[in-house]
């Protein structure tokens, strides 16, 4: 049996695959699979910081417990915005697993097959999204984290902001290193970046 049934399938147990090879198989699937669906393919350019813009912002995100990433779509922020929110797109242009989402003030969501979940705290279309946001790896007594993202127009696509505060002080780097390898990464294959 290859490897792309047995993922399709479910018969892998979650952590048999490591997470990129997970997450090629699961875009190489849903690219098959959902080659009709109505977000065309566009590439991303990742904004590029010089080495001292970027330990500012290391050093600013670890000051405040927030992780504030930008990247450069060639997509308009509406159709982002609607694929962020879409099940299908959001577990395709991810890292994968099941998402659910219920996008009004006070809805809730889940992604990763529930491992990330909140509630919708403000939503304005096409341009932005808040809400709370914890994982499973969350201690009961931590409160929730806030992501914003925001969605900005332009001459060639959209401008990708995100903005995740409120994060426990020894999970900001790993959860920053997740952004990129589990969202900003693999929208970029998805994007056809």
């Amino acid at each position: 049996m290859d490897t792309g049934k047995r993922l399709s399938e479910g018969i892998f147990p979650p952590r048999a695959l490591n997470s990129l090879q997970i997450c090629q198989e699961f875009l190489r699937l849903t690219r098959r699979k959902f080659a009709s669906a109505p977000i065309p393919s566009y590439a991303l350019e990742q904004t590029s910081l010089s080495w001292d813009e970027k330990k500012k912002r290391k050093e600013s995100c670890n000051a405040m417990n927030t992780i504030d990433l930008s990247a450069k779509f060639s997509i308009s922020a509406e159709k982002l915005y609607r694929a962020w929110l879409d099940p299908v797109h959001h577990a395709a242009m991810s890292y994968g697993g099941e998402a659910e989402f219920d996008p009004r003030v006070g809805g809730q969501y889940s992604s990763g097959d529930g491992y990330i979940t909140g509630e919708f705290l403000e939503l304005v279309p096409g341009k932005k999204l808040v809400q709370t946001w914890r994982t499973t790896e969350f201690a009961d007594d931590q409160p929730d984290s806030t992501l914003e993202l925001t969605f900005t127009d332009s001459s060639d696509g959209c401008t990708f902001h995100l903005a995740h505060s409120g994060l426990p002080d020894d999970q900001i780097e790993s959860y920053e290193g997740g952004w990129h390898e589990f969202y900003l990464d693999p929208m970029k294959l998805y994007f056809g970046g």
